[in-house]
């Protein structure tokens, strides 16, 4: 086939009606190869800032470092969240071994340990008062 010099500056974009084209050098001219449509993909304005493909490796790792450092807060965040609910919960636990009434605020992550908690305290309680009025009626 025969192109005009309007087909030919179309060329440099990749397409020639929708059909991907590839040209190259032949003796008497220019070799143009048509493809069907639809069968290649080409960058209709292949330009590349050379900044940004240089900096390429740099900017992976910045990101990849970036999204480690953003996991690691996230945990951090967590793990004092749960820290924060567990302590009254352990300073409980060590009170209720020594008999002392317990109370600790049921909410947070673990708020249903902390009512089984309270509700141990208040059963030790009890058994105590029941304890002592015992002994108070078998001294009198």
């Amino acid at each position: 086939m025969t192109y005009t010099l309007s087909d030919i500056a179309s060329l440099t974009r990749g397409y020639i009606d929708g059909y991907p084209t590839f040209t190259g050098e032949a003796e008497n001219g220019l070799v143009v190869l048509g493809y069907p449509k639809d069968s290649f993909w080409k960058h209709m304005w292949p330009s590349w800032d050379y900044y940004t493909i240089a900096n390429l490796p740099k900017t992976v790792l910045y990101v990849f470092a970036l999204n480690i450092a953003l996991i690691f807060l996230i945990y951090i965040a967590a793990n004092s969240k749960l820290l924060k609910s567990i302590k009254p919960i352990v300073n409980g636990i060590q009170s209720l071994s020594t008999g002392e009434p317990v109370y600790v605020k049921e909410k947070g992550l673990l708020s249903e340990l902390a009512m089984s908690i309270n509700k141990t305290s208040e059963i030790l309680q009890s058994q105590n008062d029941q304890l002592r009025r015992k002994e108070t009626a078998r001294a009198n």
